[in-house]
């Protein structure tokens, strides 16, 4: 049981601290000057509803896979899974309207990578939803594993873009689109993969 819990300590660590560690990189996003901006300075308003609730939920969700937490404060669970929610929805509202605005100018393919992506984060984020309204609740916490696993493609990415010898492979332009597809669907699969083996064991 200690070992457990101590693994379950180092993982929330690490989710934590990459997230923070991603924010300090990005936080000049957050100055809404145009030096700051660039060219997304027009849309701030759409770029700051993306980044500020993403980051919300992200620092918050960790903490929601914690069973002795969830199980010892489950109303501060209950609400902290609806701000979770929320943020979500406004983040990926303010990235929809971002792709129709400033992505189309990188490239079709980069766009429509990021589209799916948005859909898989919906539809991972609703179903954690619709399972905790039904009280499916091995369900709604599969299901809220895979909404996370959505939510940190944005730091995945972050780390992958930093692997040495990336430059190379092509312009971001060239790569990205794979970038943003293996930053979801490979943790969705090794995470579906675990699953099974819990199951079958």
């Amino acid at each position: 049981m200690k070992a457990i819990s101590y693994r379950r300590i180092s993982i929330t660590a690490f989710l934590i601290l990459s997230t923070i560690y991603f924010m300090r990189q990005y936080h000049h996003l957050l100055d809404m000057t145009p030096a700051a901006l660039g060219k997304y300075y027009s849309v701030r308003l759409a770029l700051f509803g993306h980044i500020m609730p993403a980051s919300i939920a992200l620092l918050t969700a960790p903490f929601q896979f914690i069973k002795s937490l969830r199980n010892r404060y489950l109303t501060a669970h209950r609400w902290t899974g609806r701000l979770y929610i929320v943020c979500i929805l406004l983040s990926i509202l303010s990235a929809l309207y971002l792709t129709f605005t400033t992505t189309m100018v990188i490239g079709k393919m980069y766009t429509f990578s990021l589209w799916f992506l948005l859909l898989a984060w919906f539809i991972t984020t609703y179903m954690t939803y619709i399972t905790a309204k039904q009280k499916k609740f091995k369900d709604h916490s599969e299901w809220a594993v895979r909404s996370y696993l959505v939510t940190f493609a944005f730091i995945i990415q972050n780390y992958i873009l930093k692997l040495p010898g990336f430059d190379a492979l092509g312009s971001f332009a060239e790569v990205s689109p794979n970038m943003f597809w293996l930053s979801w669907s490979i943790p969705l699969l090794i995470y579906q993969v675990y699953l099974s083996f819990i199951k079958n064991g």
